[in-house]
């Protein structure tokens, strides 16, 4: 074919084709500048296909979406944060008018570009998308479902990135009908759980409610032991979480109990040179200065 010569509709259709065929390999191979380029240049030989023929068909209307939402991932891969909420909005334009505004694919777009806003810091317009997003779960799944729990979840974690105090209610809210959803659907101890009790937990010793993140994690502390092991990285961090809760309220020989505790599950799991196990330490160390740590003559472990 001479170069210039513009594609017939057959031929601009197969090339086309053979883009979707290669843009799974450059989404999983390359985060660089090649593979948006080549998507990019996807999405103008769409174009002048629905140019050549106003009548595109459902089949190629979803391929169409596929490779915007390609797109998006792209951008969000390089940090090209406009793009990809521009091409992930135009997905969701694409679902809607195929499949109506309560379709499940829109679950993950709104998520997509709530992700995107966040790290743009536009922490309003993350929880609108994520809102969205919530709602449509709700009406597709229950209430105490892992699709309600997930997204529930993020909209928490939406409104605690904002560290605005008219916002602590919603993400409270929002935290505890997670844990609720994940503990009905899919029992105390599994690792989805676990991991909303610990984003929870971080959460309420930020904005200074560290008494109920203590209960929470003591409470939880008998299924992270049982579901990753007593000597396993997660045991020592939350060891080390509710030990810098009472270091914080002052109860020192608490917190050397749970420190200790940490440091020998640390020793185990990392070695005797690791970075965490000597951090631990030293702050042993300094503990045992501490009168409070004493009873009588004898060094509370």
């Amino acid at each position: 074919m001479e170069y210039g010569h513009p594609l017939c509709f057959e031929e601009r259709h197969v090339h086309l084709q053979i883009f979707h065929v290669f843009l799974v390999v450059f989404l999983d191979c390359s985060t660089g500048k090649e593979s948006y380029l080549s998507l990019q240049k996807a999405e103008r030989l769409m174009e002048e296909l629905q140019e050549l023929d106003g009548r595109v068909s459902m089949g190629l209307k979803i391929s169409e979406k596929d490779l915007v939402i390609a797109l998006g991932r792209t951008c969000l891969q390089q940090n090209k944060l406009d793009f990809a909420t521009s091409y992930f909005e135009k997905a969701v334009d694409a679902v809607i008018s195929t499949e109506g505004d309560t379709a499940p694919e829109l679950i993950n777009l709104y998520q997509k570009i709530a992700q995107s806003e966040q790290l743009k810091k536009n922490h309003e317009r993350a929880i609108a998308y994520l809102l969205q997003a919530h709602s449509i779960c709700m009406a597709l799944h229950k209430k105490l479902s892992v699709e309600a729990a997930q997204t529930g979840l993020l909209l928490g974690k939406a409104y605690a990135a904002t560290g605005d105090q008219q916002h602590i209610g919603a993400a409270e809210m929002y935290f505890t009908e997670s844990l609720i959803a994940y503990q009905a659907a899919l029992g105390a101890k599994d690792s989805l759980t676990l991991t909303a009790i610990e984003e929870f937990s971080k959460w309420l010793v930020y904005v200074g409610k560290k008494q109920q993140a203590y209960r929470l994690l003591k409470d939880s502390l008998k299924s992270i032991i049982d579901t990753y092991g007593d000597f396993s990285e997660k045991a020592a961090e939350i060891y080390q979480i509710m030990g810098s809760i009472c270091l914080a309220e002052g109860k020192m020989r608490e917190a050397y109990q749970l420190f200790n505790k940490c440091l020998q599950i640390q020793i185990a799991v990392y070695g005797p040179r690791n970075r965490k196990r000597k951090e631990t330490q030293e702050l042993l160390t300094a503990l045992e200065r501490s009168q409070a740590v004493h009873e009588g003559n004898r060094l509370v472990k």
